[in-house]
């Protein structure tokens, strides 16, 4: 959706958001200014798909200059320090505190906070010396990413061993109550204890985090260095997801006469549409946006371009499916309905084979 200037004087004007949420949405606002059409070469055909949402980018911009999500690989600072900020290899717990919040402020994303903290329990404990000191410290830690990075979207990850740090960790998001971070426990049956595991159920059941992770099945999939973040999104560690781009299955649905016609015809048209734009996106990030050549991310080995990937999403698939039964006359749902398990099937088989073949 392209902006205007009265977008700028609404957003200054309004009475509903603080000064830091004016900040990021007038940011938003300006990215949202150049028609992509001219910026990123966007077809008339790929545009008309965005207007019509049977694409929808999130209203991510098109003057974009920083990846949607960032999952850096904080162990390099406790390894290395961070020259860029001028902090020295961490010694103790307060330093590696003090030095991962510094880090934090500095780990952008398209909400401008970080989305992913860490994995916290290996990050803290080779520092724990007496956990009952340790613990308040912690809790202080976690208070303050709380306070100064309003954005649920951020997300730390635990597990799947347990450690001391761990325990604490979960100690604290019992006690403290707070919504951010958000968290994750890398759970595998064969590696996670029994008591460590139920702490986290406590956890989750009393303050909803951590979310458990069938870390076998992430691993299979990503391998051992991935993160999970924002809203449960597994991607690489050291990189991330350059854009997140959704197709409206419901509303593609509704544009067509019969299940061959969604499968066969409009679907794979539309997803092909929506990757050629994410791909023109993603060049403008790497090729004009100049982030990961000016970024210390990069320059000191949090991050790598080469660990981030697109996001190809979908969101509707029941309201898909639904109409798409009624239009063969069966009041049925989806999740109840044997052909109704055929057809989204059917439509998850097409966009996989369309995204595995760009």
């Amino acid at each position: 959706m392209l902006a205007t200037l009265q977008d700028i004087l609404d957003t200054v004007k309004a009475e509903n958001l603080t000064y830091q949420q004016k900040l990021m949405t007038l940011g938003n606002i300006a990215e949202r200014l150049f028609d992509p059409r001219e910026l990123l070469g966007y077809s008339d055909e790929e545009w008309q798909y965005l207007q019509n949402q049977m694409i929808c980018d999130l209203n991510e911009g098109y003057a974009v200059y920083r990846p949607r999500y960032i999952l850096p690989d904080y162990s390099v600072y406790v390894k290395k320090g961070c020259r860029f900020l001028d902090l020295p290899i961490p010694k103790t717990l307060d330093d590696v505190l003090d030095g991962l919040l510094i880090i934090y402020s500095h780990v952008p994303s398209i909400t401008t906070f970080p989305v992913y903290i860490g994995r916290l329990d290996s990050l803290l404990e080779p520092f724990i010396c007496d956990e009952a000191q340790d613990y308040i410290k912690i809790k202080r830690f976690l208070n303050h990413i709380d306070k100064t990075v309003p954005d649920s979207f951020c997300h730390a990850n635990i597990g799947p061993y347990e450690t001391r740090a761990g325990r604490l960790i979960l100690q604290a998001v019992i006690e403290l109550e707070n919504t951010t971070p958000n968290m994750t426990i890398r759970y595998d049956k064969n590696k996670t204890s029994r008591e460590f595991a139920e702490l986290a159920a406590k956890a989750c059941l009393l303050v909803s985090k951590p979310s458990f992770a069938n870390d076998a099945y992430y691993r299979a999939d990503l391998g051992e260095e991935y993160g999970v973040a924002s809203c449960y999104n597994a991607l690489p560690e050291c990189g991330g997801a350059y854009t997140l781009t959704r197709l409206r299955l419901g509303t593609i649905a509704r544009a067509c006469g019969s299940v061959t016609e969604m499968v066969e015809q409009l679907l794979p048209k539309v997803a092909k549409l929506a990757l050629s734009t994410m791909d023109k996106r993603h060049q403008f990030i790497v090729e004009q946006s100049n982030f990961f050549k000016t970024s210390f991310l990069e320059q000191e080995g949090f991050i790598k371009r080469t660990n981030f990937t697109g996001m190809f999403a979908i969101v509707g698939l029941a309201d898909a499916t639904n109409h798409l039964l009624r239009q063969e006359g069966l009041n049925e749902t989806f999740g109840q309905s044997a052909r109704g398990e055929e057809i989204a099937t059917a439509i998850m088989q097409k966009l996989k084979s369309v995204n595995d073949s760009h």
